[in-house]
Parts: C-alpha cells; sequence; structure tokens
C-alpha cells in the first residue's frame, strides 16, 4: 500500500484510476505526479505527445495517451479502451488574450471548444463508463481560473 501525506492528510489511491486532461504540463503535470505518488494508475492525455511522455516516463503508474478532448467520437473511443475512472480532473485549456472587441470568432471557438466542450465530453463519456459498469464512486473534478470570477479586459473569451 502506498500512503502519501497530502495536505495534513493520509492518502492512498492504489486501488484508484485517474485520468488527467492537459496532463503533459504545468498544473496537470503537477497533479499527475502527485495522484502517481499515492499509488493510482494515472493516465495523462493531451494533443502533443512528447510532453505527455516525459510524465509518463516520470513515473511507472503514470500512461500518455494523445487525445483531443474536442472530438466528441475520439473522447469516447478513448473511455471504451481504458475503462471506468474513478477520478477525471478535466485541465485542458487555453488562454489567448485579446480586449472584446478585438477577439475574433475563430479565438472565441477555439477556446469555448477546448475550456468548456472538451470538460463537457470528457465528462460525459467517463461519467458514463462509471454508470456502465455499475460504480457508484467517483469524482468529477474542472479546473477553471480567477479569471471567471474576477474578469479581465483582455480575456474577455478565457473568462467567460
Amino acid at each position: 500500500m502506498t500512503e502519501e501525506r497530502r495536505g495534513g492528510m493520509s492518502v492512498d489511491l492504489s486501488s484508484r484510476k485517474v485520468l488527467v486532461t492537459g496532463g503533459g504540463s504545468g498544473l496537470g503535470r503537477v497533479l499527475a505526479e502527485d495522484f502517481a505518488a499515492t499509488g493510482a494508475d494515472v493516465h495523462v492525455c493531451g494533443r502533443r505527445m512528447d510532453p505527455l511522455q516525459r510524465v509518463a516516463d516520470s513515473a511507472d503508474n503514470i500512461s500518455a495517451h494523445q487525445l483531443d478532448v474536442t472530438d466528441e467520437a475520439a473522447t469516447d473511443r478513448f473511455f471504451a479502451a481504458i475503462g471506468p475512472v474513478d477520478i477525471i480532473i478535466a485541465n485542458a485549456g487555453i488562454a489567448e488574450s485579446a480586449p472584446l472587441h478585438r477577439t475574433s470568432a475563430e479565438m472565441w471557438h477555439r477556446i469555448m471548444s477546448i475550456n468548456l466542450t472538451g470538460c463537457f465530453l470528457t465528462f460525459r463519456a467517463g461519467l458514463q463508463q462509471l454508470r456502465d459498469a455499475g460504480q457508484d464512486w467517483g469524482r468529477l473534478i474542472a479546473i477553471s481560473s480567477i479569471t471567471g470570477l474576477s474578469g479581465h479586459r483582455y480575456a474577455s473569451a478565457y473568462s467567460a
């Protein structure tokens, strides 16, 4: 049994499967490595395989998968392939800056597609796998930004 001290709590997730979208860098990488340290079977996914593989190489219980979370069919196939996931962390996201009057529709759709629709598609497919397997325990965690609460004049699409 693997046990770590996190925030004053003893955590053992050796019987759990964890998915971190956008797990190739930044917060996603840290989350993946921390969950791996608790003994969880961790899967990281994203669009670029090289950074994902570097994360997977950091621990024996992390595996890397290329996935565009905006692709509904690919997301459904991904969950069908890996099976039920106990903890799903929707961390994939992008940020682009422009004042509202200079924000193109393309920029708006790109940000919404990854940051919002990607989260929805990931959660929907993952939750369906859990329900189909008859599992009664699971967690869906959406990573967001304080910018959604406070706003920023050059991040209107990102703040939405």
